[in-house]
């Protein structure tokens, strides 16, 4: 008489590896930018957080980041999988997508460049010297999440929605910080003269945002990762030969 199996409670049933690695990933891509959020906040609103801002950034974008992990845990399961040929060509607007996504990088550099050009040597260069580091990382993280985009990868799609997102609340709050350091309300129309160089990063990166997030959700989209997920599996093998052995 063989034993019983053994069951597990529901609750660890439902809960599947897909959905602790998507709130994993989304809380360490919300604690790296958190941090940048809640600061650039700190200075446009009342009441400066001054340095508290950093670690309550990082708890507020990890929790934030999980949550939206998890929540966007169903891209992540559309797409091809592992040795699955495309069904057709990537779609407009993946197409769109995976270009602005390329192009976030030299938008990157460009704020990196214009940040050590305004210092004045000293201290301030040599930690921006150091930003270049992660500045480069990310570029080369999000050349592959391009790439992804391209090949219809439910992890790149997962990915862009994330990051995107949380760098669009990001973007946001500079461009906040930017005007409040103007002196200028963010309901005043006097924000139209303010000088492109302030301003014109954080517009750049908020639209950048915005249109990739749009793109990625964008239904047209959704059919071209949903086609490509039910493309039938390829065969390694090759055809079988007429009259060969089974």
């Amino acid at each position: 008489m063989q034993p019983p199996p053994s069951r597990r409670p529901v609750a660890a049933r439902r809960v599947r590896p897909s959905a602790v690695g998507a709130a994993l990933a989304g809380a360490a891509v919300g604690s790296a930018s958190g941090p940048v959020t809640a600061c650039e906040l700190s200075a446009a609103l009342p009441g400066n957080l001054g340095g508290a801002c950093v670690p309550a950034g990082a708890v507020a974008g990890a929790l934030g980041g999980a949550l939206l992990g998890l929540a966007a845990v169903p891209l992540g399961r559309s797409g091809r999988r592992r040795r699955q040929p495309a069904a057709h060509r990537p779609a407009a607007t993946t197409w769109a997508a995976a270009g602005l996504v390329a192009a976030a990088p030299v938008a990157a550099v460009w704020r990196w460049i214009a940040a050590l050009g305004a210092t004045g040597g000293g201290l301030d260069t040599l930690v921006l010297m150091w930003l270049g580091v992660p500045v480069a990382v990310g570029g080369a993280v999000l050349v592959v999440l391009a790439w992804g985009l391209l090949r219809r990868r439910g992890w790149a799609r997962w990915g862009v929605v994330v990051g995107f997102s949380l760098a669009g609340v990001a973007a946001l709050a500079a461009l906040l910080a930017a005007l409040a350091a103007r002196g200028v309300g963010v309901a005043a129309e006097r924000w139209m003269h303010q000088p492109p160089p302030e301003l014109g990063p954080p517009v750049v990166f908020l639209l950048i945002s915005l249109a990739v997030v749009v793109l990625v959700l964008l239904p047209s989209t959704a059919e071209d990762f949903s086609a490509s997920g039910q493309a039938p599996p390829q065969d390694d093998e090759g055809p079988r030969q007429e009259g060969s052995a089974p």
